[in-house]
């Protein structure tokens, strides 16, 4: 039997990565904005020997632009608008995740037989319909079309937990096999954690929050506004503070400031009055974690809640991912290529397949 095409794409509120195997062996990484636009036209504008890092999708009669440089097509007000429950039904999901998969090549025809998905936890009850949805054939452009022949569907933070372990090796894996962990994946929306006895989830010690980086950007967003009465703003463009927490110098009105605190402002209590929320949440689940033997923190925003989160645990060792912006992605892909393989195993890989 060859062996199966898996492709994870993982649509998050800030960023979408895909990840699949090439030829050789070696996994491709690719992250972009999760931000679809809208446009008239697929001519890729540039100068020469600069094309953008862009691709398009249809949805709906819709084409929309998806990729790395889709913020030189973003206006001042084109934010991310997006709701934790209705996200997967949407078309800027769609968008997003057809526009991954048209990264994977120029052929016609993208075939794929395993296609992984995560989701926040509160959202997994609709595991199901996720993967009715995109279990199939799909044409994505008027010259392009995609098939997927199963979709696995995972929660986000076993992403960051498999991706932890697999960069550790099977001794990692030994080693945490009977371990207590407490995975933490800040996201755009929301802040998403599981407690597990090794890859066992523990549903009631498991959630998310809605304290992820859009609270903290709106937080500082008015806590700027506050404090930088000169500049007389109604309202900072949200893209321009998230640039911020990722460059450390914040942009405005082409002068670049140093970020989160200059001589002209200071928002690390804004900052830290939401991660501090969300961390409240974690411990309301979990306690104070006297029974959790490590506690993983993965996500493009680790580094932003880590304070909150070592607060919160002072006594707990706290590992924070490598790559952590990929971290849920990578992880996602093992998790789908250990079930495929395990199937392949039992026999029913075929059955699987055919579902």
């Amino acid at each position: 039997m060859n062996n199966p095409v898996i492709i994870t794409v993982d649509v998050g509120y800030g960023t979408t990565t895909c990840v699949h195997k090439e030829s050789l062996g070696n996994y491709s990484v690719k992250t972009f904005p999760s931000l679809p636009i809208p446009i008239k036209s697929d001519i890729n504008l540039g100068l020469a020997g600069e094309e953008r890092d862009v691709t398009t999708v249809e949805v709906d009669g819709i084409t929309y632009e998806v990729g790395s440089d889709v913020g030189t097509s973003v206006g001042s007000r084109n934010v991310r608008v997006l709701n934790t429950e209705s996200f997967i039904t949407s078309d800027r999901y769609k968008a997003l995740l057809f526009g991954a998969l048209s990264f994977l090549g120029k052929s016609n025809h993208i075939d794929i037989d395993v296609l992984v998905l995560g989701l926040p936890v509160s959202v997994m009850f609709r595991k199901d319909e996720l993967a009715k949805i995109y279990t199939g054939t799909h044409q994505i452009t008027p010259s392009r079309k995609v098939t997927i022949r199963q979709v696995l569907v995972f929660e986000q933070p076993l992403g960051a937990l498999m991706s932890f372990l697999r960069q550790g090796g099977n001794e990692r894996f030994a080693q945490c096999k009977d371990k207590t962990m407490l995975s933490i994946d800040p996201g755009y929306m929301t802040t998403d954690f599981i407690t597990s006895k090794g890859l066992k989830v523990s549903p009631n010690r498991s959630g998310d929050s809605e304290t992820g980086m859009s609270k903290v950007i709106g937080a500082v967003e008015v806590a700027l506004r506050s404090q930088l009465e000169g500049f007389n703003i109604k309202q900072i463009n949200p893209e321009l503070i998230d640039q911020a927490f990722i460059s450390g110098e914040l942009k405005l009105y082409g002068k670049a400031m140093k970020f989160p605190k200059c001589d002209l402002f200071d928002v690390t209590s804004a900052i830290r009055s939401v991660t501090d929320e969300a961390l409240t949440s974690v411990v309301n689940k979990v306690g104070d974690g006297q029974d959790i033997d490590l506690i993983i923190v993965s996500g493009g925003a680790a580094a932003v809640y880590l304070p909150s989160i070592q607060r919160a645990f002072p006594f707990h060792k706290i590992e924070v991912v490598d790559d952590s912006l990929t971290a849920v992605a990578r992880g996602l892909q093992t998790a789908g290529e250990q079930f495929i393989r395990g199937a392949i195993a039992r026999g029913d890989y075929q059955k699987l397949k055919a579902v």
